[in-house]
């Protein structure tokens, strides 16, 4: 019996004996709905990043080695530093500042509340406000110190994780791709995703080369920052497709 004739049988199978768990796998593997696969891929995701993060984090707490490397990493930046180079990095790392972040946030509600993109500016301020609240409790919580010893400037908050880092992905993130997602060129959107992988790394890599974090502040930044991002881009997507289908929906 070849190997996809066993696989109808065992579909058949599953589907007759256990017509509940076949119903709840096939609405998760469907391509029909956002809810189906999308949402399931999605969901692996976020699972796997939330892994990788509290890997980190216990590397973070316990590992020497990580400590050695992030003392390392501080060490040669600060050894290496370039006036000019610091400047730019400074000019850069100030996208992230809180008060940058807010004005944007408060400029693009603004023109989505021209549209009526309601669904838009809450996905958007409950990202910007959770990410906050994720960055200022993992500072309370781990209570990690900053490379002051090689600092480009003082800043007297914890270290871990970076909030520039974190905010960085989730909410310029968010705004990329809201802007792929309002344009149908293809061109246009892989201009857009790519200015943002490389927006978001630099605003992450400033961090470390003025040395004001330690690169495993920066990563643990991107991680908590994804998380946000994932769930912001699922519960709007989620919410986009039961409407359309509600909309669909005959009277």
């Amino acid at each position: 019996m070849r190997l996809s004739e066993r696989l109808r049988e065992f579909v058949s199978g599953l589907k007759k004996k256990h017509p509940g768990i076949f119903t709840f796998i096939s609405a998760r593997i469907s391509t029909k709905r956002f809810a189906g696969l999308p949402l399931t891929i999605l969901s692996f995701i976020f699972l796997f990043t939330a892994f990788l993060l509290s890997e980190l984090i216990e590397s973070v707490l316990n590992s020497t080695m990580l400590v050695y490397f992030d003392e390392t990493v501080a060490k040669l930046l600060y050894a290496s530093r370039i006036t000019i180079v610091a400047q730019a990095m400074y000019a850069i790392s100030y996208a992230g500042n809180e008060k940058v972040v807010a004005a944007i946030a408060i400029t693009f509600s603004i023109i989505l509340a021209i549209r009526k993109r309601w669904m838009v500016i809450l996905t958007l301020w409950v990202t910007v406000a959770g990410s906050v609240l994720t960055i200022l409790a993992g500072k309370h919580i781990f209570k990690i110190s900053r490379p002051y010893a090689y600092s480009y400037y003082h800043v007297s908050l914890f270290s871990f994780p970076s909030g520039h880092a974190s905010i960085s992905i989730a909410f310029y993130g968010l705004l990329a791709y809201y802007f792929i997602r309002e344009t149908k060129s293809l061109k246009i959107q892989h201009r857009i995703l790519t200015s943002a992988i490389i927006f978001i790394f630099l605003v992450g890599f400033s961090r470390i080369y003025l040395c004001v974090h330690f690169f495993s502040d920066v990563v643990g930044g991107y991680f908590f920052g994804s998380l946000w991002l994932l769930l912001a881009i699922s519960f709007f997507e989620w919410y986009e497709d039961k409407l359309k289908h509600r909309i669909q929906k005959p009277l």
